[in-house]
């Protein structure tokens, strides 16, 4: 299962962030990249709206845990 999809709403296409706080880190950025260059080629989109699907957290951004793993 992706942690971020998309689907087309009429000309809307909707971008579901799927990963509790949605931290931003390798894998995530990964599937959010696929979906732009996915809706960029589908001519029928003509705008976008980001969406969380956790009823608490948007995003919390850059993924802490991560980063200082790697640092």
């Amino acid at each position: 299962m992706s942690i971020v999809s998309w689907q087309r709403e009429n000309s809307v296409a909707v971008i579901s962030m799927d990963n509790g706080e949605n931290r931003h880190n390798p894998e995530f950025l990964k599937d959010f990249f696929k979906c732009l260059d996915e809706i960029e080629a589908d001519e029928k989109t003509k705008a976008v709206v980001v969406r969380s699907l956790d009823d608490k957290n948007w995003s919390l951004g850059l993924d802490l845990d991560w980063i200082m793993q790697v640092l």
